[in-house]
């Protein structure tokens, strides 16, 4: 059926397809602003497109104005859950026509994009406005202050982006939670500011030659079963998808050593391995140093959260196709280099598993309202409530895990154990993303 493979086209699974053709409404303004679309991008729409498309077309209830949101999808001026929400609550307040597009794109964000970069500067320099305050006060300090600000410095920025940098360069800046972070005391006493320091140094060599390839990856501090409340969340591991490779010519394997609760070391540690193989998030490495970027590039090293070592990249390798696959690098102490701008997760003698991220089953919070939904509940359903991972990376340490044990993988969410589980390959289900509160599972 045409429409069945049009919708497949923009992402949406078979299954997903089927019930969306069930309501004959629906189906007609989704392939309406799907031909749309094509007609300004071409045959082919990335996912992205196609789930805003399919948003718009489920969400917008004077469907008058389906084809002058389309319009905006598909020339790129909405790339984003922020700017489709304003868009539609705009619209929906504007019934009359003509719309002030002008008004409208200055009120919707239309064409702003935030990069990374972006948001580092942003929380960078909103750190630094009060730095002096939070190392008095360590993590006594109002954070909210932090991400109120960064946030209407960055209005279309993804919120969970933002908070997820604030608590990194907070956590860079004054180093895990101590006891006296975690007293109940009205005033916290004053701390030193908390310095970067090489964790568990072993006898090694100071030099070495690293290789980086691309892999998926899951990654490096390690993870514990713990109990979900809110001030006890699971143990955290590192977590990076897509990553690369870095083995070592010369440097010795060893083991680190990694806190089962970063925010509460006594609560124990564990241990990971760094052999002559790593793997590193593709994502914190870049070829070209841009602005505000300050992850690993061709100019630019980065430190290895937790090992105690800084790495530089020598020389980038390619596949026949032009892919970059490998990465070879030096690897020197952090005592002995100059202070890295980051530190970056890592994992090494991984572990292959699969990561299965849910997201909310339903695009509306009551899709059982017909005046939200007009077409009933089963058209609400959100066709990325589901992806998975299947060739996910994860340090070994989580090898003797059982069917329901939680984690936290930093930078990805909550997870438990799925007992689909084998011994060749774990399988994890994540419960809350990292947006989400932990303490509401």
């Amino acid at each position: 059926m045409a429409a069945l493979a049009l919708f497949g086209g923009i992402g949406l699974s078979e299954q997903k397809a089927k019930e969306t053709l069930k309501n004959e409404a629906l189906s007609g303004l989704l392939a309406q602003a799907i031909q749309q679309a094509q007609d300004i991008c071409g045959s082919t729409l990335d996912k992205a497109t196609g789930t805003l498309l399919y948003n718009a077309a489920t969400r917008l209830k004077d469907q008058r104005r389906l084809g002058f949101l389309v319009n905006y999808i598909a020339n790129k001026g909405v790339s984003s859950d922020l700017q489709l929400n304003a868009s539609l609550d705009y619209i929906k307040n504007h019934p009359v026509d003509p719309i002030d597009t002008e008004d409208f794109e200055r009120e919707c964000g239309i064409g702003v994009v935030v990069t990374p970069e972006q948001i580092e500067e942003v929380v960078e320099a909103t750190i630094s406005k009060y730095r002096n305050q939070i190392m008095l006060d360590r993590y006594r300090f109002n954070m909210g202050l932090l991400m109120g600000e960064a946030r209407n410095e960055l209005k279309w920025a993804d919120g969970k982006i933002i908070k997820n940098e604030v608590d990194l360069q907070v956590l860079n800046l004054l180093g895990p939670k101590t006891e006296a972070d975690l007293e109940k005391k009205a005033k916290a006493p004053k701390q030193k500011a908390a310095t970067e320091t090489t964790e568990d140094k072993k006898e090694s060599e100071v030099n070495g030659e690293l290789h980086i390839a691309f892999e998926r990856l899951v990654g490096a501090g390690s993870a514990r079963g713990g109990e979900s409340t809110n001030n006890v969340p699971p143990a955290t591991a590192t977590a990076t998808a897509p990553p690369l490779m870095i083995p070592s010519v010369s440097l010795q394997p060893t083991q680190v050593s990694v806190p089962n609760f970063p925010a509460d070391e006594s609560k124990g540690f564990h241990t990971v391995p760094i052999t002559s193989t790593i793997y590193i998030e593709q994502s914190d490495f870049r070829e070209v140093t841009e602005k505000g970027y300050k992850r690993l590039t061709l100019e630019q090293s980065v430190g290895l959260r937790h090992a105690g070592y800084v790495i530089s990249v020598q020389r980038v390798l390619r596949n026949k196709n032009g892919k970059l696959v490998e990465l070879e690098a030096t690897c020197r102490k952090s005592d002995m280099a100059e202070k890295p701008k980051a530190f970056i997760h890592w994992v090494s003698n991984p572990l292959m598993c699969e990561l299965r991220l849910y997201e909310r089953l339903f695009l509306h919070k009551s899709p059982e309202d017909p005046s939200e939904v007009p077409g009933g509940f089963l058209s609400d359903i959100n066709p990325n409530s589901l992806v998975v991972l299947g060739d996910a990376m994860l340090d070994v340490s989580v090898r003797t895990a059982k069917p329901f044990d939680k984690f936290q993988f930093e930078r990805v969410g909550y997870f438990s154990l799925d007992p689909d589980s084998t011994e060749q390959k774990l399988v994890f289900n994540r419960t809350v993303m990292l947006r989400e509160d932990p303490g509401k599972i």
